[in-house]
Parts: C-alpha cells; sequence; structure tokens
C-alpha cells in the first residue's frame, strides 16, 4: 500500500501502525490498525528506532569504582 509507505516517510520514520492508522482514517480510508501492522511488517517498514532491544532508553550501567579501600 504506496500510502502506508507515504505517511511513513512522511513522519520521517518515526510512525508506527498506530499513528499511520490514524492518518489513513483522518483521509477517509477505512482499515484496522492490526492490518496496517501487517501490511507494515511484511514490507519492512519499521520505525526509526526500533530496531534495538526492545527498550525505548538503554538501561543505566552500573559503574564499578574497583576494589573498595579499606583505609
Amino acid at each position: 500500500m504506496p500510502r502506508i509507505r507515504a505517511i511513513f516517510e512522511a513522519g520521517r520514520r518515526r510512525y508506527g501502525a498506530p499513528r499511520i492508522h490514524a492518518e489513513l482514517r483522518d483521509q477517509g480510508i477505512r482499515v484496522a490498525r492490526k492490518t496496517v501492522a501487517k501490511l507494515m511488517k511484511e514490507r519492512a517498514i519499521v520505525r526509526h528506532g526500533s530496531e534495538g532491544n526492545g527498550e525505548r532508553y538503554p538501561p543505566a550501567t552500573q559503574r564499578s569504582a574497583g576494589p573498595e579501600d579499606d583505609g
């Protein structure tokens, strides 16, 4: 579906299926959100930043200061 790709590109590759679905609905196109998600998956349309491990922000690292000084 070329409209999905166009909306995705217009959103700077940051739109996921829910937002693309809303845009299509606003344009008068009736389609289910899950159908949009399925079409995006089949065509490898993946929003920017979602290629990682599924976390929105990387975990805070635990830095070790080395062996503790007993004084």
